[in-house]
């Protein structure tokens, strides 16, 4: 009864607030949704049976799937020194990698690149995903295009969220090249980004029908 209580209170917020909470099926498939109605079937002293209306919020069920990716550079590990005072070195590009999108459409994708580093861009097959931000250290920056409004959100050490959107390169849209929302294309593609910092790729499968059915 106790654990019943609890899921009707946040339903019941879920509802008053406008925003779907997340149902999780299977461990791994997501949807957005409301709880609408709760009626008992049967009650004992020590557990509550019921029955639930749900309704699905705009009708995808997503798995997202995270990898991370650290540096591995070209040629060693140094970077190169010139004789001259530049505020800066050089190094090579990260040694390239590789993401599968196995079904047969593009995916939504987020980014999200730790710091240190200034106007970070990863190359995901012929797109390039680049913030004109600089991301101190102990900070993230997270891109991300698997919701319904895309955002670009710096989140310091201490949680605080900064919008960084106006910030973001978009080119002239979806397959311009440097879209910083660009969904991942069917198939292998490579990756590559500069060394100096890490990142989590999360690849977001969406289905319109629960993938169990």
């Amino acid at each position: 009864p106790a654990t019943l209580d609890l899921l009707r209170r946040l339903a019941d917020a879920d509802m008053a607030s406008g925003n779907p909470g997340t149902l999780v099926a299977d461990g791994e498939w997501e949807a957005k949704a409301w709880i609408t109605k709760s009626e008992p079937q049967s009650i004992t002293p020590t557990m509550v049976e019921t029955q639930l209306t749900i309704v699905l919020a705009d009708g995808v069920w997503r798995r997202p799937t995270m990898t991370h990716f650290t540096p591995r550079y070209d040629s060693g590990t140094s970077d190169l020194d010139y004789p001259y005072d530049y505020p800066h070195d050089f190094a090579g590009m990260a040694l390239g990698a590789e993401i599968v999108n196995d079904t047969s459409i593009p995916q939504p994708v987020k980014l999200t690149i730790f710091g240190p580093c200034a106007q970070p861009y990863v190359i995901i097959g012929t797109n390039r995903y680049e913030v004109d931000v600089t991301v101190p250290s102990g900070s993230r920056l997270e891109i991300d295009g698997t919701g319904d409004v895309r955002t670009v959100t710096m989140v310091s050490g201490t949680g605080l969220a900064t919008n960084c959107f106006a910030q973001a390169v978009r080119g002239s849209g979806k397959d311009s090249g440097r879209y910083v929302f660009q969904p991942l294309a069917p198939g292998t593609q490579p990756i590559s980004w500069p060394g100096g910092f890490q990142f989590d790729l999360t690849v977001c499968e969406e289905r319109s029908e629960p993938p169990w059915t």
